[in-house]
């Protein structure tokens, strides 16, 4: 096919074929192409301009997610697939991503659980739920049970989180059994661990 035409289009480059077909591409997509009027091209080295622009576009979109907070491999992945993409270009771009360092599970990992403690409202079992979903190896996840299940900010965050809801259970209850009763469930379902709670019983004296 011949290249007829080529025009610019804001950050874009159209070009036109004499077949009356066109392809949109990314300047720097369109440069890299070293595409001149007249050129005479192959179906082959079309796809591979189409594989290249796809591949630009979820780069951008990657690195604006990126931008706006820390993203897991697997967040990246699952809402770039949404935008319609070929998963086999997006793995190929979160590859290269991944391998300059843009992406790291490992510091992901780190920085979610502190956050979430900081925050003093998830134990370390719901942190590592959360992690699994986001496509977080169990190698990573491990070390970050490790360092915080018996971590002295995890237990000044339970100690906290506790005492707020058993001075809300002790205006609503009087029953010394149903208020321990619900304030374990509480406890529990924020991810705190059997030992943890009862840790925090001792110290609350219950």
């Amino acid at each position: 096919m011949l290249v007829t035409k080529i025009t610019k289009k804001g950050n874009s480059i159209l070009v036109v074929f004499d077949d009356v077909s066109s392809i949109l591409l990314n300047y720097n997509v369109y440069i890299d192409s070293m595409l001149r009027k007249n050129d005479n091209v192959n179906e082959q080295f079309i796809e591979e301009l189409k594989k290249k622009n796809e591949a630009y576009k979820i780069k951008y979109l990657a690195l604006n997610l990126l931008g706006r907070r820390s993203h897991s491999k697997r967040e990246l992945f699952q809402k770039l697939t949404k935008k319609g993409f070929d998963k086999v270009l997006i793995s190929k771009v979160l590859d290269d991503l991944s391998e300059i360092n843009y992406i790291n599970d490992d510091d992901f990992a780190e920085k979610y659980a502190e956050e979430k403690i900081k925050k003093g409202k998830s134990g370390i079992i719901k942190i590592r739920a959360e992690l699994y979903k986001k496509g977080i190896d169990k190698s990573i996840i491990q070390k970050i049970e490790e360092k915080y299940n018996d971590n002295n900010e995890m237990n000044d965050s339970i100690f906290v989180l506790a005492s707020k809801k058993l001075e809300s259970l002790n205006k609503k209850e009087s029953d010394s059994r149903k208020i321990k009763s619900k304030l374990y469930s509480h406890l529990l379902g924020k991810g705190f661990t059997s030992e943890q709670i009862k840790d925090v019983f001792y110290k609350l004296d219950l």
